[in-house]
């Protein structure tokens, strides 16, 4: 999930192809340094708190498979397709909200459940598992789009049986050098206000660092 993490990709379920989901005026962002952002804490907290405006006005997306990123067996998966973090506005944009079906961490398989106990820690800011505004879902809406890890255009998966970790307040309850800015480097944490993004980020700080602007772009894995 940080910068050095293998990145392997996962098999695709059948569904709609990408084109027919619409990412118009959805746009990403490259850093042409992270590691200087993440290593600086100033730097770091501005960052967050540029996001963290992006999500109070409810122009930020996040989705991002974790097993394309951190290897996770089929027996630790259990009787899900992949492990997908996200946030609620890209769930009201590319989800059935009647089908999100909460879970506890409890009622999980110990595969998956152990995973999560040993992995949540590393990217949440108080580093506990699953701080308030965290939560577990089922989807059964049928394939959902979610994405890898990538830099840059990437392979759409569209995830029969995900397990999800919604995130209310990805600003408030992750870790800005653990999670969120390591993310911010390309299509897994997206803006749907290029404008008030572009606004936001010459008054970060952390603009000298940052490569390209552009819409996002899906194609078919």
């Amino acid at each position: 999930m940080a910068c050095c993490t293998a990145i392997c990709l996962s098999a695709c379920s059948k569904g709609p192809a990408p084109a027919a989901y619409d990412v118009d005026g959805i746009v990403e962002i490259l850093f042409s340094d992270i590691d200087t952002v993440c290593g600086d804490g100033k730097l770091t907290s501005a960052g967050v708190e540029m996001l963290g405006r992006m999500q109070d006005s409810g122009d930020l997306l996040l989705s991002i498979v974790v097993d394309s990123s951190i290897e996770i067996t089929k027996e630790e998966l259990g009787p899900y397709d992949h492990l997908v973090v996200t946030n609620p506005e890209w769930l009201d944009r590319f989800a059935a909200s009647s089908e999100l079906h909460e879970v506890n961490l409890d009622s999980l398989p110990a595969g998956i459940r152990d995973f999560l106990t040993a992995q949540m820690p590393l990217w949440t800011a108080d580093g506990s598992v699953l701080p308030g505004g965290i939560h577990l879902c089922e989807y059964s809406g049928g394939p959902l789009l979610v994405l890898p890890a990538n830099v840059g255009y990437v392979d759409a998966v569209q995830a029969a049986d995900p397990l999800l970790v919604i995130v209310d307040d990805p600003a408030s309850a992750m870790s800005g050098k653990g999670f969120l800015l390591p993310l911010s480097s390309g299509t897994n944490l997206a803006f749907t206000n290029p404008e008030k993004f572009q606004v936001e980020l010459n008054e970060s700080g952390i603009q000298p660092y940052v490569s390209s602007i552009r819409r996002i772009k899906l194609q078919a894995g």
